[in-house]
């Protein structure tokens, strides 16, 4: 608990600062963990348009990006962070990910499929720029992005800067 912060449980969509709000819990039910709900942040930057910011990424894709257009009609112009797409998770260290954060049973692996959804669903909105992080995502998944996204896509990493300005454009 920080001395000067401001807590507040929120149900609904929030704007938390001018142009930035956080959309409402959304759920996704995991095999092993139940139901899970997370929160994304959406920064309007002017000049670019709404850049979505996703932490783990649990939720359905379409169900992310479907609300935020809902909440703010505005098109969605980045989407940045994690999407939980442990594909070929074997030989990397995102096993217990893989299995634990998985809403299949554990015998169906989130595969190339789960991630040509999520691509194709992003890609539905033509985003200027998307960023993926490292939080649960593979070698493959990088990849994938890369290859279907061009010199629109960016693997984040640890210490990087990654700046979004009307000029990004």
């Amino acid at each position: 608990h920080h001395p000067r912060a401001d807590i507040a449980v929120t149900t609904d969509p929030r704007v938390i600062g001018p142009g930035m709000a956080v959309l409402p819990p959304l759920p996704r039910m995991l095999f092993w963990l139940g139901y899970v709900t997370e929160q994304a942040l959406v920064v309007n930057v002017r000049g670019f348009g709404l850049v979505l910011i996703s932490g783990c990424g649990h939720p359905r894709i379409e169900q992310i990006l479907g609300v935020t257009e809902q909440v703010l009609d505005i098109p969605i112009r980045a989407v940045v962070g994690g999407l939980h797409l442990p594909v070929h998770a074997a030989g990397t260290p995102l096993i217990p990910q893989a299995v634990l954060g998985n809403p299949h049973p554990p015998w169906q692996p989130v595969s190339e499929r789960d991630a040509e959804h999520v691509l194709e669903e992003i890609e539905a909105r033509g985003p200027r720029l998307i960023a993926l992080s490292g939080h649960d995502s593979t070698p493959w998944t990088y990849d994938a992005f890369s290859r279907r996204f061009g010199d629109r896509y960016r693997t984040l990493r640890v210490g990087e800067e990654l700046r979004i300005t009307a000029a990004s454009g």
